[in-house]
Order: C-alpha cells, then structure tokens, then sequence
C-alpha cells in the first residue's frame, strides 16, 4: 500500500515540498507580481479613459449632426445633394456597401406643410441643442 500511495502522491509531495521551500519567492511573485500587474492595467485604464471618451463624444455628434441633417431634408430646407455626395465619397473611400435603406433617409418623405412644420422646429431644436 505504502508503494502505490507514494508511486501516486509522490508527484504531488515533492511539487508541494518545492513550493514550501521557494515559498518567498512564489509569495512575492504571487501576490506582488499581481498587484503590480493589476496597478499597470488599471493605471492603463485611466491614461486610455480621455481617447475613449473623446472618440465616443465625436460618434455622438457625428449622429447628432446627421439626424439634424435628415430632419432639415424632411423639412424642405435643405435637398439632400450634399448627404448623397458625403454618401457616395464614404463608399468610395472605405469600400463598404452602404444599404439601400440611407438611401430612403436622402429622399423626404412627407408632403403636408403640417408635418414639414413639425420637422423643421426639430431641426432647429436639435441644432441649437448641438451647439449648446
């Protein structure tokens, strides 16, 4: 018994013994390495924290600017040539097929005066908030 316990424990007793006999070195590696380790990253975090945010507050006004723009087409201000052109330049340029879909948002899709009333006190709206 003593030979098949040994056979199959010894693996795991001399590994163990190791261990205990470096145990500074693991301790300090361990528990060290860790929180250094985890100090670094979060010190990243916090150095990447402002490119983030500035990337996220352009994304924002990018697609505050354009819903400003196809509420400013569904008015009648504005005849959707230029967001057609910015369209077709932004295939052009990134090779992605944009869907048919934007294509609807470039025509305007009302005709009562009610309506373009109504979309073109939103655009304003929405302008002012943009540059507030």
């Amino acid at each position: 018994i003593y030979s098949l316990l040994t056979k199959y424990t010894g693996y795991v007793f001399t590994a163990s013994a190791q261990v205990y006999n470096n145990k500074g070195i693991v301790l300090g590696l361990g528990v060290g390495g860790s929180m250094l380790l985890s100090f670094v990253i979060i010190m990243g975090f916090a150095f990447c924290v402002q490119c983030i945010l500035n990337v996220l507050m352009t994304c924002l006004f990018l697609v505050l600017i354009c819903a400003d723009y196809v509420l400013f087409l569904q008015a009648g201000l504005v005849t959707g040539r230029k967001g057609r052109m910015i369209l077709d330049l932004f295939q052009k340029a990134s090779q992605i097929d944009v869907p048919k879909e934007f294509d609807s948002l470039l025509q305007k899709q009302v005709n009562s005066e009610e309506w373009e009333s109504i979309y073109k006190w939103c655009a304003i709206g929405l302008a002012i908030g943009i540059v507030l």
